[in-house]
């Protein structure tokens, strides 16, 4: 009896949690919660955590994220040397559908926007929406990354990419077999990805028909971060800017190529300053989304100006709310039902041939913030 107090509580635990209760589930079967283990046998969180977390390495249970642990198949069980195992496929009746991204605090009402058009797309189908961020930019470079273990066990039933993930992402999602869509970027050496794409090009041609209708013929640009000239990703950014100079040219504008800004969005308060402080003022200024307009306002009246009568700033807004006169904006809502039905699609249909891509159209604002058709 004297050595048995040197021997932690959570080894107990785990040793009766093996034996009265995991033993005698069927595999993938739900093992009880932390909360009920904790009030079964009047043990504290960090016992039944510690307890439950040495039984996972050792392989005789697993865990999903949201949904609980469970007992591992026989025979997968992973070695004491700590070898991973494949986890066992699992038997389910929800369709899951996985929306992963990076960087959401830099441009916020983007994401958040295009989250609610997947929300309202998985409540229409009856889907179950999973919203994850990666801490790497990547998927499978994140050694402990649940969605990596949830790929191959079978529970995620599509993807959605609002970030520009590495081509190895793509590859690993093409191997397990995962449906999957990208938002609003492409990749170079890839072909058919399946994506759904705002026409950035469109809106660009609206804002500067309505610039140059309203007398503004010497403008600027403000946009988020372009991608690097030998990148395997094109971007929203660069398209806009190759459309911003044809159809300038087109409608006889003056786009000034030193008052055109890209950089990162919360950074929108310097670059006004670097067009206001340059001496030669645009009369208009195209604003790439809602962050770098909040920082482009606070700008113009940090030097004294109007943004409307001295200075006009041209918002493709990612909330309707913030479209200003032009009344252009991203049509980030529809973009999110979009690639939910391009997904069931697939999911409905694993063989069919699906488009690769759906080009989707920049929204027309009323004065109100009400979205308009046509």
């Amino acid at each position: 009896m004297k050595d048995l107090k040197y021997k932690p509580k959570y080894e107990y635990f785990k040793d009766i949690l093996l034996s009265q209760v995991i033993e005698k589930l069927a595999p993938r079967q739900q093992v009880p919660t932390q909360r009920a283990l904790m009030h079964d046998y009047g043990l504290s969180y960090a016992t039944v955590t510690r307890g439950l977390k040495d039984l996972e390495h050792d392989g005789y249970i697993y865990r999903i994220q949201g949904k609980g642990t469970f007992k591992s198949d026989e025979g997968m069980l992973r070695g004491g040397d700590g070898a991973s195992y494949e986890m066992p496929k699992v038997s389910k009746a929800t369709t899951d559908i996985w929306v992963i991204f990076f960087g959401v605090a830099d441009n916020t009402n983007y994401t958040v926007e295009f989250l609610r058009g997947i929300d309202s797309s998985c409540a229409m189908h009856g889907f179950n929406i999973h919203v994850y961020t990666t801490k790497t930019k990547s998927i499978v470079r994140e050694e402990s990354s649940p969605v990596k273990q949830l790929l191959t066990s079978g529970y995620i039933d599509g993807v959605i990419l609002i970030s520009p993930f590495a081509e190895m992402d793509i590859d690993a999602l093409y191997r397990q077999k995962t449906p999957f869509v990208v938002f609003n970027y492409e990749y170079r050496n890839l072909q058919n990805i399946p994506r759904v794409m705002i026409d950035n090009r469109e809106a660009v041609k609206r804002i500067v028909e309505y610039l140059a209708s309203n007398g503004h013929m010497d403008i600027g640009a403000i946009l988020g971060p372009l991608a690097r000239k030998y990148s395997t990703i094109i971007i929203s950014p660069n398209e806009m800017l190759a459309a911003l100079k044809e159809y300038s040219l087109d409608n006889g504008v003056r786009l000034n190529k030193k008052l055109v800004k890209n950089g990162p969005y919360k950074h929108g308060e310097k670059m006004m300053d670097d067009i206001l402080d340059s001496g030669d003022r645009p009369s208009a200024v195209f604003i790439d989304g809602d962050i770098i307009y909040q920082g482009a306002i606070k700008s113009v009246l940090a030097h004294n100006l109007d943004p409307e009568k001295d200075i006009l700033l041209v918002n493709y807004a990612d909330n309707p709310n913030l479209a200003g006169k032009a009344g252009i904006c991203k049509p980030l809502f529809d973009s999110g039902e979009t690639a939910v039905k391009m997904l069931a699609s697939m999911i409905s249909h694993p063989n069919e041939e699906m488009p690769a891509e759906v080009r989707v159209k920049p929204s027309h604002v009323g004065l109100d913030g009400e979205l308009l058709h046509g």
